[in-house]
């Protein structure tokens, strides 16, 4: 038997074997560097505080107490800081003029001072509603915030009845409302 040379053909010396290209990586990960390097110019590193802080609470009914509520509104400022309260009708019971003069320290000591006298006349409140001014600093509304809800150890000591026990105060007002946050 003879083999026709029509069905079998030589391979060809002219083709050519073509050799796995290897992947170009260099496109990648210049689109990966420039991607972190955006990241980084984008990222913000400085650090974010937290003033817990209570939302307001609206309802259709009045809550029940059997005492006079203080309602205290604090308005801050940096010229001025005003307390209102509930028992005068609204009216202003007290202003601490604070003079750009005098010292951050001085207009604390009397805030600090008005406070624990309303203090001993509501013993059970505890709450405050703050309006502070836009133009006040983060460091001074901190300070503000430090003389509001803390009874100094040197302060008089303020003493209610709860459940027919005495209990001493140890805060002055603690739980802090915003009120113009928007």
């Amino acid at each position: 038997m003879t083999v026709q040379s029509s069905e079998y053909q030589r391979p060809s010396r002219n083709k050519k074997v073509s050799k796995a290209t290897a992947l170009n990586l260099i496109p990648i990960l210049d689109g990966i560097f420039i991607l972190i390097f955006f990241l980084l110019i984008t990222s913000n590193f400085s650090g974010t505080f937290q003033v817990e802080s209570s939302a307001p609470v609206i309802s259709s009914t009045p809550p029940e107490e059997e005492e006079k509520s203080l309602n205290l509104e604090l308005h801050l400022g940096k010229e001025r800081i005003q307390i209102f309260t509930a028992e005068t009708t609204r009216s202003l019971r007290k202003e601490i003029a604070v003079s750009l003069s005098s010292t951050s320290k001085e207009h604390l000591i009397s805030l600090h001072e008005a406070l624990v006298s309303l203090k001993k006349d509501f013993p059970k409140d505890k709450t405050a509603i703050l309006f502070p001014e836009a133009n006040l600093s983060t460091q001074e509304l901190i300070a503000y915030i430090d003389e509001i809800r803390h009874l100094n150890p040197t302060d008089e000591a303020i003493f209610y009845k709860e459940k027919g026990l005495d209990q001493k105060a140890t805060f002055l007002f603690p739980n802090l409302v915003f009120g113009n946050l928007q």
